[in-house]
């Protein structure tokens, strides 16, 4: 996984895109056994309020500059 990353990066190519594209090999790469990785309970933190209301704050604050919309 870690040569997969830096070969991404020396190759020129962004650190996000790098990273995902390394861990997409790293689960590809351990065959069958990837399946039983990702459980429903695993999404059990998305549903946390306090990480829902940074969303939407982010959300928001895209919104209002798109908008021009200014509290001053």
């Amino acid at each position: 996984m870690l040569a997969g990353f830096v070969i991404c990066l020396v190759g020129g190519m962004p650190i996000g895109f790098a990273l995902a594209l390394s861990a997409l090999i790293f689960i590809l790469g351990r065959g069958h056994a990837a399946r039983g990785d990702f459980r429903p309970a695993d999404g059990a933190g998305i549903d946390n309020f306090v990480l829902l209301a940074i969303r939407f704050f982010i959300l928001v604050g895209y919104l209002m500059e798109a908008t021009g919309c200014r509290f001053a």
